[in-house]
């Protein structure tokens, strides 16, 4: 049996992306979503004449061959921007990624306890000793020691991800891996001895009309080959008797829609898909099922006046975990020829938060307090000189990863992959916090292969 018409259940970029390839290839697609708009978490919004960005910022790889696919979809209508990343670490600012130069910045008493912890950890490494370890946060495995693990970034990655830094994997947060040992940390550092400060880690590639330009265009492409993106469903059922995909039932446009298909991807959370699954998997997967956590990105955005910052392409990171927001950034006029009365500014804060953290539902206001003294310490704002507050939040918009939680993700991913004519796609369709690069590539992929089938 060949596939002549295939649903993605959902229109984040993954879907999109591979959505534009199956319907340019002459296989008949249609996106359901259950948004009001296409892009999933990568939405561009505009406040107050300020371009605001939800979830990613901008695409950056070194694969050429998905770089040139993203600029081929854009049709030029990107720009290479430089952006100095930098981290609030212990009242100072430091650029970022660190290197030796970086480290000179720190104060000596603070370099002095990082050596000392990093020597501790070598010899436990190297020579066997049982040594106590530095001190650290509660439920955090030091990789280099208290200091480095912070200015490394790992702190910030245990705090967002809420789970010891030890267990995660590498992601796009920072272009440091963790080494294997404290040793090789240290070789790694030394490195950069001679190295001036870069302004970023790899070649960034920020649309000029916002990162939600891209699903903006994808959907363009898409409708104009033909396909069907229908935004505002409710999905009812997916119906996969004898283990093998064969129709979903949808709420539309205030009608009830039965629609056989050939082939189902599916991007979305797999609470979501379970619970829609006829027949009904079994109690077990669906108790694990239901036990994922995922987590919510809050954002924070302050008008002001003119900021006493002139360079409005930075990143300022904040790793120490008694910040509960991540990261604060200037956002940019929508149009740069966009003139703004009594020259403002808009400042970003974020927050990746679980959804049962206390901050999760709380007021712009609230919002507000608990970031000032953080803000305020980094010389970013001042209190009087707040205007307005909006917050936007991306309801369960990553992954919530947790080392006890994959031998139940092992399960599913077992029972899924049974599923004939079904694949799951993306970081939400594999519960697995990946950059968007990998996301892309994999959906490329997916797509090939379908095509592949077909012919």
């Amino acid at each position: 049996m060949g596939i002549s018409r295939v649903a993605v259940l959902g229109a984040g970029l993954s879907g999109l992306m591979l959505t534009w390839k199956l319907q340019e290839a002459g296989i008949e697609t249609i996106v359901l979503e259950a948004q009001s708009e296409v892009g999933g978490v990568g939405k561009t919004m505009v406040w107050n004449g300020f371009r605001l960005e939800a979830g990613p910022h901008h695409f950056h790889t070194r694969e050429q061959p998905l770089a040139q696919e993203l600029k081929q979809l854009m049709g030029g209508e990107s720009l290479i921007q430089t952006r100095q990343n930098r981290i609030w670490f212990q009242n100072r600012w430091i650029a970022y990624p660190l290197s030796t130069r970086s480290l000179l910045e720190i104060p000596p008493t603070t370099l002095i306890q990082a050596v000392g912890e990093l020597a501790l950890l070598w010899s436990q490494h190297r020579l066997g000793f049982n040594l106590p370890t530095p001190p650290t946060q509660p439920g955090l495995l030091p990789k280099y020691g208290k200091v480095l693990d912070q200015l490394l970034m790992n702190e910030y990655r245990q705090k967002i991800q809420q789970v010891p830094a030890s267990s995660l994997r590498p992601t796009w947060y920072t272009s440091i891996s963790p080494a294997s040992s404290p040793l090789q940390a240290a070789q790694q550092l030394l490195q950069g001895l001679f190295r001036p400060p870069k302004a970023r880690t790899l070649t960034f590639h920020d649309p000029s009309q916002g990162f939600g330009s891209i699903a903006k265009k994808l959907e363009q492409r898409i409708l104009a080959a033909g396909g069907q993106i229908q935004t505002n469903i409710q999905l009812r059922k997916i119906h996969a008797p004898d283990d093998e995909i064969q129709a979903i039932e949808y709420h539309y446009d205030n009608q009830e829609h039965w629609l056989p298909i050939d082939y189902l991807f599916s991007t979305i959370p797999l609470t979501t898909l379970f619970f829609r699954w006829n027949p009904i998997p079994p109690h077990s997967l669906l108790e694990h099922s239901y036990r994922l956590r995922h987590c919510s990105l809050v954002y924070l955005n302050i008008l002001l006046p003119q900021a006493t910052e002139t360079d409005n392409m930075w990143w300022g990171y904040f790793p120490e975990t008694h910040y509960s927001f991540y990261r604060a950034s200037p956002a940019q006029l929508h149009s740069p020829s966009h003139s703004l009365p009594q020259q403002q500014s808009c400042l970003t804060v974020e927050w990746m938060l679980p959804t049962d953290h206390p901050l999760h539902d709380a007021s712009a206001q609230q919002l507000l307090e608990e970031a000032l003294p953080g803000l305020e310490e980094a010389k970013l704002l001042r209190k009087e000189d707040v205007k307005d507050l909006w917050v936007h939040k991306e309801s369960r918009a990553l992954p919530l990863e947790h080392p006890t939680q994959q031998s139940q993700l092992r399960e599913i991913s077992s029972y899924l992959t049974k599923i004939r004519r079904f694949r799951a796609v993306g970081q939400q369709g594999k519960f697995h916090l990946s950059p968007l690069a990998e996301n892309l590539r994999n959906s490329l992929q997916a797509a090939r292969s379908i095509i592949k089938e077909s012919n």
